[in-house]
């Protein structure tokens, strides 16, 4: 038995191997049958083959060690070898997100950095009215930075140079609309005793207040 590479895994379950049988007569006569026993145990069993120097391709396999044997439909031939695909670093994202600093603004911002695959990649975010914004990274770029974002849930696209996906979601959150709350008490007869209240609520806290007037500095 050859065994040959022709794809190694890219993406996930996208490896194959082809298998040549060549020069062999199995016990009982019978059309020779290739076994593909994969790195967890499992068996897969390929087309018959009909005459010897047929390929068989086997296809859809993740990274990890091969082993192909020859059988018929009564026993073993004792022929097997083996193979190992390496299979490409899974794609990865982390992701650091800014949320925007005031009720009804858009400065929010994420900076998305990838790993694994392999580079160069490409980046989209969409809102959730599928407006979006692509940077495509140059050679050896993995961080890219999307701002001007208002409140919403965006969904994260891309892929790397073999066209592996790139995927995710975040949320860019806005504090609460900033309310301020004045109350003014006023003791009769009086007027310097009489002062102001006043507190706010939303936005984020802590609060700064400052009073105004036109016979005192702010206070």
């Amino acid at each position: 038995i050859t065994l040959t590479i022709n794809d190694q895994p890219l993406c996930g379950s996208d490896g194959s191997i082809s298998a040549l049988v060549q020069g062999a007569v199995i016990p009982g006569g019978a059309n020779p049958i290739l076994l593909l026993t994969d790195p967890f145990g499992n068996t897969t069993i390929s087309t018959p083959v009909m005459t010897f120097g047929n390929e068989i391709l086997f296809g859809d396999l993740p990274g990890g060690t091969y082993t192909i044997s020859i059988t018929n439909d009564q026993c073993l031939s004792g022929v097997s070898e083996q193979i190992t695909l390496t299979a490409a670093t899974s794609i990865t994202i982390t992701e650091v997100i800014t949320n925007v600093t005031c009720n009804g603004d858009d400065d929010g911002s994420i900076t998305i950095t990838v790993s694994g695959g392999t580079p160069e990649y490409g980046v989209q975010v969409n809102d959730s009215n599928e407006n979006g914004t692509t940077l495509n990274g140059t050679s050896g770029q993995t961080v890219f930075v999307f701002t001007g974002l208002a409140p919403d849930t965006y969904t994260i696209l891309g892929g790397d140079t073999n066209g592996c996906p790139i995927s995710g979601s975040f949320t860019i959150t806005e504090p609460d609309e900033l309310i301020g709350n004045q109350i003014i008490i006023a003791t009769a007869g009086c007027p310097t005793n009489s002062f102001i209240q006043y507190s706010a609520t939303g936005g984020t806290p802590t609060y700064t207040y400052a009073f105004y007037s036109n016979s005192i500095d702010p206070a």
